[in-house]
Order: C-alpha cells, then structure tokens, then sequence
C-alpha cells in the first residue's frame, strides 16, 4: 500500500499556507508533528506583539525553551497597553534575558514610556536595524549609560565635544527610526536631534508624527547628512496613504507626509501581507525622482 502523504514539499506548502491565514491556530498545528513543526516555528515566531507583560515570554516554561522560538524573532512589538500593568523587577528581568535570547531581531516598537526596557539590551542586537521609540525615552536610556552624558538640562543630552569624551556611537547599524512623539518641549529638540544624529550615525529613514512642528523637521533635515526620507505622519483614516503638501514636498523632496494606522499597517508589513509606512515612503521618493529625472 502506498504512502498516504503528500510530497514533502507540497506538504509544507499546505501548512505555510495555513499557518499564514490564521496564525491562531498556531498551537495546535505545532503539534502535529515534528516535521511541521521546524517547518512553521519560524514563521509562527517571525512577529511577537505583546499586549501584556505577562504574555512574553511567560507562557513557556524556562528562558532555554525560549531560546528554541528567540531566534526566529525578527520583529518585536511592545503594546501600549503594557503600561496599564505595570512589570515587576523580575518581569523586567526577565524580558531582558528574553531579548539576550533573540539575537536576530531587527525591528522592535516599543510603544509607551515605562517600558521595561533597558538600553544594553537593544545595543546588543546587531541586526536591529528598525526601532520605534519616543525621543525622550530613547534619549532618557542613552542618558542612563553614556559615560559622556551631560545634565545640563532637563532630560536633555548634549553630544560629546572633545575627543576625550566621546564614546561610539550606540546604535551605529540602525537605518530607520520612528520617534512616535513624546518629543518634550521646544527647546530640548535641538539637543535630543544632535545627540540622536550622534549616537545613530547609519541613519537614513526618519518619522516623526505631525503633533509636532515643522522646525523639527528643519532640525531634523540639517543634523541628518546621510538622511534619504523623512516620513511626517498622522493616525487615522482606514486605509495607509500619502497626503500630499506641496509647500513641504517643495521645500524639501526627502519630506514624505503619510495617514497611517500606525499598529495595524506594521504588523502587515511585518507578516508580509501588505505595505508598511517605510515602503510606502520609499515608493513614493522614487516616483519623485522618476518625475523629476523626466
């Protein structure tokens, strides 16, 4: 009698297939077999988003059965409605551990203040090349380990002006960074922009939403020197596109401005089935370039 499978291949077709149509099946399909299951853990394990601290990474038993699913991470979400749970010290803990686990990441969101997120965690992921961050909490981490750090003011952080005092920069392979607002007052963005330009100097992609003003946008153009895009964006609406300003483009033709569901159009992009805000910018630029090359 013959074998009743599939072909190996046409198999694992079928449940990519259906692993990609309703990821919430995930944990029984993981259990049909073992062949299956190396066939869809790194697909099931591609996006995390994490709703509440106490999804991640506690559903499994210990930090080394995690490191089975760490590295298939690629991108990372921390929600917002983390802060309506506050971590303990050993859930920071072991969130931590988690990320020391997942060493192919190269994206994460973390999307509200106190998050339990410590910076030697993201300096460590040397494929991170996307972060989602606000600026003051990003320059608040910095502050938190940079030897060279200056108190002058506030929150703020001057960059390093003597060759004495400078350190490397931080996070030298990141290209895209979305500063999701919380960029405090006026008069900290000349220093929170220079110390970003510093400690990110690979940069070429940058978002900021539109709650704030322009100058930041002209801080953002002049600090920048190997800038391609920047994205200036809002929420709303229900589907991602680009809302034309003539005076902006005109001024400046790196300048893209975008309506975006911010969470929804990332996990797509993320799982690969539809366009992100990056990718959109990107297109948009080149059709720029087409038209003026014409």
């Amino acid at each position: 009698m013959s074998d009743p499978r599939f072909p190996p291949e046409l198999e694992q077709e079928i449940f990519i297939y259906a692993i990609q149509s309703r990821i919430q099946d995930a944990p029984n399909l993981l259990l049909v077999a073992k062949r299956v299951r190396t066939w869809l853990l790194p697909i099931v394990f591609k996006v995390i988003i994490v709703y509440h601290y106490r999804f991640f990474p506690v559903r499994f038993d210990s930090l080394s059965q995690f490191r089975e699913f760490g590295i298939h991470i690629r991108y990372l979400l921390l929600s917002a409605a983390f802060q309506a749970h506050q971590p303990s010290s050993q859930q920071r803990s072991i969130l931590k551990e988690s990320l020391d686990q997942s060493p192919n990441i190269t994206n994460i969101v973390v999307l509200w203040f106190q998050a339990p997120i410590r910076l030697e965690s993201l300096t460590k992921l040397s494929k991170l090349t996307h972060l989602a961050i606000s600026i003051d909490h990003l320059v608040q981490l910095i502050r938190d380990v940079d030897p060279s750090r200056n108190r002058a003011e506030g929150t703020t952080l001057t960059r390093p002006t003597t060759s004495t005092t400078v350190g490397p920069a931080l996070f030298p392979n990141i290209t895209h960074l979305d500063t999701l607002g919380g960029h405090g007052p006026t008069r900290y963005w000349d220093k929170h922009i220079t110390i970003l330009a510093y400690h990110f100097p690979g940069l070429t992609h940058i978002a900021h939403v539109q709650s704030a003003s322009t100058t930041l946008l002209g801080l953002t153009l002049e600090k920048f020197e190997h800038l391609r895009v920047l994205v200036w964006w809002k929420s709303g609406g229900v589907e991602l596109k680009v809302e034309e300003d003539n005076a902006l483009s005109v001024r400046d033709e790196r300048i893209v401005m975008i309506e975006t569901v911010w969470e929804r159009d990332w996990e797509r992009e993320a799982r690969g089935i539809g366009m992100g805000m990056w990718t959109l910018a990107d297109m948009v630029l080149e059709e720029r370039r087409k038209a003026k090359a014409g």
